[in-house]
């Protein structure tokens, strides 16, 4: 009876809390495209590594992360080239949450997301809060 509460309530908390999986910043670096045609959730912003055969688009977003923590965004620009946006992120490992920030039209813009998944094939992230200096 004690080992099938014990079973039943480790199935609960991980359906609940999922795979207590914890992010080492070397997963995260290097540079992950959007891929905005496997979100399947309007929630969750899935990226797949460089190399990584996404089907062509026209313009796609992606983000680099560096050892040094700088970080790079490239947004898609009106004449279908890359707008380099340029700042920084922190990962905290404890609770896989990744703080981004970054400069755009001389404002600060500052995100946390979530990391919902990370491996060598997919990042997915989930906002949690974002912020805009004025």
């Amino acid at each position: 009876m004690v080992l099938r509460s014990f079973i039943v309530i480790s199935v609960l908390l991980l359906l609940r809390y999922g795979n207590a999986q914890h992010i080492e910043k070397d997963q995260l670096l290097g540079v992950w495209y959007h891929a905005v045609e496997e979100q399947t959730d309007d929630s969750i912003s899935i990226f797949r590594p460089e190399g990584y055969e996404l089907p062509r688009a026209r313009g796609r977003e992606k983000m680099m992360f560096n050892p040094d923590n700088s970080y790079i965004y490239y947004q898609i620009a009106p004449a279908d080239g890359y707008l380099e946006l340029k700042g920084d992120f922190k990962l905290d490992k404890e609770n896989n949450e990744l703080d981004i920030s970054y400069i755009k039209d001389q404002k600060k813009h500052k995100k946390k997301y979530k990391i919902v998944q990370l491996n060598t094939d997919i990042l997915r992230l989930k906002l949690i809060d974002t912020f805009r200096n004025k």
